[in-house]
């Protein structure tokens, strides 16, 4: 019996041996856990996806399907329009006589009446877009200036006792005369323009029949 008990005790003194030569085995150390800032934001959230219609649903085939020639324009072909604006020239000229009116008590409105009467009515046609008229308005509103110059100028000299002499005094008066004439002739004669006829109404009738439905339209421009 005392041979097994050696042959148990080698194995096991030979066990522990091979223990102690095996290498150690490393340890390999836990990851840390990210740390969270106490007051962090959440996440945001995910984009919403684009929400896409359904596809509209296909008109069936039309079993028959008519459209009617489109009517004339009873309109092409007319002369241009012609377009009045006058109004507008009249209301400068009447801005210019109110303040002429106010100049017998203040002098000083003379001059923003006398600007108005020679330069408002012009400038009406040249914001129109038509600058001869402009220059044909301004010309024609020299005309009073110009009667009282040569009046002034082939009358005599007053007397002593005269403050004008009598040619004068008509000059004067014809000047004085011929400035609303001036001004009527300019908003009837001179402000008028063409323009472009209006289009007329122009239809398009159609019929569409399908194996569900009839349907009619009408186009065009009205």
């Amino acid at each position: 019996m005392r041979p097994t008990r050696w042959a148990l005790l080698v194995l096991v003194l030979s066990g522990s041996a091979r223990a102690q030569d095996a290498p150690p085995t490393a340890a390999f150390p836990a990851e840390p856990e990210p740390a969270v800032a106490p007051n962090a934001a959440p996440p945001p959230p995910a984009p919403t996806p684009p929400l896409v219609p359904p596809p509209a649903p296909a008109w069936p085939a039309p079993r028959l399907s008519w459209s009617g020639a489109p009517a004339p324009d009873g309109r092409r072909g007319d002369p241009p329009e012609r377009r009045w604006y006058g109004g507008e020239v009249l209301a400068t000229d009447a801005a210019s006589l109110t303040l002429g009116a106010g100049g017998a008590a203040v002098p000083a409105l003379w001059v923003p009446a006398i600007a108005g009467y020679m330069v408002g009515a012009p400038l009406v046609h040249l914001f129109e877009g038509h600058p001869g008229k402009c220059l044909g308005s301004f010309g024609l509103r020299l005309s009073p200036l110009a009667i009282l110059a040569v009046g002034l100028a082939a009358a005599s000299s007053p007397e002593d006792e005269q403050f004008l002499s009598d040619g004068q005094a008509a000059a004067l008066v014809a000047a004085a005369v011929s400035i609303p004439i001036v001004m009527v002739v300019d908003a009837a004669a001179i402000a008028w323009e063409d323009t472009e006829p209006s289009p007329g109404i122009r239809a398009r009738p159609s019929i569409i029949v399908t194996d569900s439905a009839v349907a009619a339209t009408l186009s065009g421009t009205f």
